[in-house]
């Protein structure tokens, strides 16, 4: 269905950069696949190497520019994709927006990201290799991230607790390890993560959960609360259709392994 190749970023990179990846689609002209992408606490830098209008987004009934921020979201989001599309996917960091630009996030969801990266698809589409595409897209990132004030506050310390506890941490508990007030936080993890950090811990819980039960083929909702920290059942499974727009037994093959 898609042709992913993977790379890695340069090593002066991989603190806000986690990947670099190139998604070409491999199905017959006259066709098309729909994706639906779960909430998600990481963004996304896409630019376009292969034909135009080959991505539609479905919400909001057009077609996509060459070169897009999918900023984190609390929301699923559904896009159309179409024979031709060839993506570059630039992975950031939660972080990873706010250390590069060092300006907070437009917003949600699809954002054009042309006035940030000044036509940058024109010249990755004259490259003759992928190395070649690499070392300019290594350069360009490097550039931002040289250019502009470290960040008022390192959240990095909140993200890996929320992390490295499945997202089962509270805000109270938060505050008190990374030595910060509820306001201060707050304001931090909007500007650079576009999320409070109880939604972002929020989606990083149900993100395991769905992991765990792709990955062990389980569907019963009691116990994924149990494992995942959710009150009972009805809590995980109003979770699940708040965050997804469905049910756990009724959530399409290709949610899993985002």
């Amino acid at each position: 269905m898609f042709r992913v190749t993977t790379f890695r970023p340069g090593t002066t990179l991989q603190a806000c950069t986690a990947s670099y990846r190139i998604v070409e689609a491999d199905f017959p002209p006259g066709s098309f696949r729909e994706a639906i992408l779960l909430p998600h606490v990481i963004h996304y830098l896409v630019f376009h190497l292969g034909a135009p209008d080959t991505l539609y987004d479905i919400h909001l009934q057009q077609f996509t520019g060459r070169e897009i921020l999918l900023g984190a979201s609390k929301h699923y989001q559904q896009l159309r994709c179409f024979p031709g599309m060839k993506l570059l996917v630039v992975t950031l960091e939660p972080d990873g927006w706010y250390k590069l630009f060092h300006r907070p996030l437009p917003s949600a969801g699809l954002q054009n990201l042309a006035p940030f990266t000044e036509g940058l698809s024109r010249q990755l589409q004259t490259c003759t290799g992928t190395p070649q595409l690499v070392r300019l897209l290594d350069a360009f990132l490097q550039y931002c991230a040289d250019n502009h004030k470290t960040p008022v506050r390192d959240i990095s310390p909140a993200i890996r607790l929320i992390h490295d506890t499945n997202g089962n941490i509270s805000l109270p508990e938060l505050q008190a390890q990374t030595f910060t007030t509820k306001r201060t936080l707050e304001r931090h993890f909007m500007e650079q993560t576009g999320l409070f950090p109880k939604m972002f811990a929020r989606i990083v819980r149900f993100r395991h959960a769905l992991e765990f039960m792709h990955r062990h083929q389980v569907c019963d909702p009691a116990q994924l609360a149990v494992q995942f920290g959710y009150y009972d059942r009805k809590h995980f499974l109003r979770e699940c259709r708040a965050l997804t727009g469905q049910l756990p037994a009724t959530l399409p093959e290709q949610l899993f392994g985002q």
